[in-house]
């Protein structure tokens, strides 16, 4: 991966994907998260996608339920580790409106 380089990646199926964060674990393991349209419930569902040096694939990700609208806005791979942690928020409405968001992966 080169700074500057545009890839494509494999979209998720919806009308709006947004990558907010990005971290490289190393060149041929490169991971982005962000944020997708669920198209059924025009809600919010968190995206995590992975370069295997060759091309971008959509992992599964956790969202915090259905009636809620989950963004990731940041990963970082824990150093010496090939752990990974997403932050981010889940938006319900009511008081208070939007919770934190964690995710881990190894």
């Amino acid at each position: 991966v080169i700074a500057g380089t545009m890839y494509n990646y494999n979209s998720s199926g919806s009308n709006y994907d947004f990558l907010n964060g990005v971290t490289a674990v190393s060149t041929s393991n490169v991971w982005a998260v962000g944020f997708c349209e669920d198209l059924s419930t025009q809600r919010y569902r968190t995206l995590i996608e992975q370069w295997n040096g060759t091309s971008w694939n959509v992992v599964t990700s956790p969202n915090y339920g259905q009636h809620s609208s989950d963004s990731l806005f940041g990963v970082a791979q824990v150093p010496g580790t090939s752990q990974l942690w997403a932050v981010g928020d889940s938006y319900k409405g009511g008081n208070p409106p939007s919770l934190e968001l964690t995710e881990f992966y190894c």
